[in-house]
């Protein structure tokens, strides 16, 4: 079944109701066993930025807000409620996109988006019903004893090393050192530029670890609001017993796993305190709360920045940094990769192949070449951006240079001079400096350059300098 039908095939099922669900202001999606995307509606679309029907349906929902990069603040949080005397549990989460907060409602089966819609078909009910949990701060939020297990099940690893595509000597050597340092539960620093792929070393981290059958959680430290984010890692004690309780920090949730730290050097520098006292003691105190909890969570940070300039500029802690950077791993950037390029235009056109029903083979020679000469300074994923575009406007099977965006089409590679030419070259630059710093006097000259004079005047003859 293709997704046209796919689509057509869900619509059909609920197409009295349909327009109720386009019509809410928050993102429903409807999602198979897989966890793959079978519908949802344009609010869903609006929260990503993208209309593409063919892009979104049937991509597993977690791997690709994770590709959008969208922190996630509540997850897995089960709704609980009667309709006409039936119960329902839809899952709810929510996010950050850009800094504004987005609620999004997953549903896990046709069979239960079909009922929950079609128990009454009046907007003004369904709207009543949803919108309680979405704007009411006094909705019911039940969570029960299993919460942390379902949180677990849902944030596991999503990739491993192999998933880290290249044969690169200069990569190779990093996923070994990866392999090694994983076993242990120090804390680790993962050193890049962007696009250069730090979030897939994290997972591959706690994928290889002995803590990998529990959470892998992420924290994009930049994505969310700075007044949020110490009650995000660490919770809080606020409100204890009611529902707003009821939510799991993020250094609870890695309890026995891994908290990653994506983008650590937006940490703010009173929030760096308190990691850093987590780190050394083991145990986290809910903001607002007296109640201290132990805990077993490895840290895993990520920067493409340098730490050492900040430390020294005083906006990153110096004793926090010495704590992460027991262990670092630098991830080496396209460019000092560059024979992996071949392997990844191939990976990358499959993938656009299978979410866009084309079938492309290859890049033309003067494409490829214009690929190899292009210094890619947002790494792994401009590269896949560039191959995204291609593959879109591409209407037969071969990626043509016309299919490239401009800023590939003006770059040259600098021209390759003889290695003679050059000595030749350098040699006589430097007999006229030595001589004019002599002042003409050639016997100091051939001291300055700390050669003889039967050489010196040689080099003369030869450049024609006598």
């Amino acid at each position: 079944m293709n997704i046209l039908d796919t689509v057509n095939q869900i619509t059909r099922s609920f197409d009295q109701v349909e327009s109720i669900v386009q019509a809410l202001p928050f993102a429903v999606v409807l999602t198979n066993e897989k966890n793959e995307i079978l519908y949802h509606n344009e609010m869903f679309e609006q929260m990503l930025g993208k209309k593409e029907i063919a892009y979104l349906l049937l991509q597993p929902l977690k791997l690709l807000l994770n590709q959008e990069s969208l922190e996630f603040i509540q997850i897995g949080m089960n709704l609980h409620t009667e309709i006409n005397g039936n119960p329902y549990v839809v899952r709810k989460e929510a996010a950050y996109v850009h800094g504004e907060k987005h609620y999004l409602y997953v549903f896990s089966s046709v069979e239960q988006l079909e009922q929950l819609l079609n128990i009454n078909r009046e907007k003004s009910v369904l709207q009543e019903t949803v919108m309680e949990y979405a704007y009411d701060g006094n909705a019911i939020i039940e969570e029960n004893e299993s919460t942390k297990n379902e949180f677990k099940e849902q944030n596991k690893a999503l990739f491993n090393l192999q998933d880290i595509i290249g044969d690169s000597s200069s990569l190779i050597k990093v996923k070994q050192e990866t392999e090694k340092v994983a076993l242990s539960d120090s804390s680790i620093l993962l050193i890049g530029e962007s696009g250069t792929g730090k979030e897939l070393f994290a997972h591959s981290i706690h994928h290889a670890s002995k803590r990998s059958s529990s959470s892998f959680v992420k924290v994009n430290c930049a994505g969310v609001p700075a007044d949020l984010l110490a009650t995000e890692l660490f919770g809080s004690g606020y409100g204890e017993g009611s529902a707003t309780a009821t939510r799991i920090s993020k250094v609870e949730a890695a309890d026995g796993g891994t908290l990653f730290l994506d983008e650590i050097d937006e940490l703010p520098l009173h929030i760096q305190v308190k990691l850093l006292d987590f780190l050394q003691e083991t145990e986290v105190q809910n903001v607002g709360s007296s109640v201290t909890k132990k805990l077993g969570v490895r840290i895993v940070a990520a920067t493409n920045k340098g730490l050492e300039d900040l430390v020294e500029e005083g906006e990153f802690s110096l004793d926090l940094y010495n704590r992460l950077n027991g262990v670092s791993i630098q991830i080496p950037n396209l460019i000092e990769r560059k024979r992996d390029l071949t392997i990844l235009v191939n990976h990358f056109i499959h993938k656009f192949n299978s979410l866009m029903q084309k079938q492309v083979k290859r890049l033309s020679k003067e494409a490829e070449e214009k690929l190899y000469q292009y210094q890619w300074p947002g790494n792994i994923r401009e590269l896949e951006s560039v191959l995204e575009r291609a593959v879109n406007l591409v209407e037969g099977d071969l990626i043509e240079v016309t299919h490239l965006p401009d800023k590939l089409l003006t770059t040259t590679l600098n021209p390759i001079v003889p290695l003679a030419d050059l000595i030749e070259k350098t040699e006589r630059e430097a007999l006229l400096t030595a001589i004019d710093q002599a002042n003409g006097n050639r016997s100091k000259a051939a001291q300055l350059l700390n050669v003889s004079r039967t050489t010196f005047y040689e080099k003369l003859t030869k450049y024609d300098l006598v």
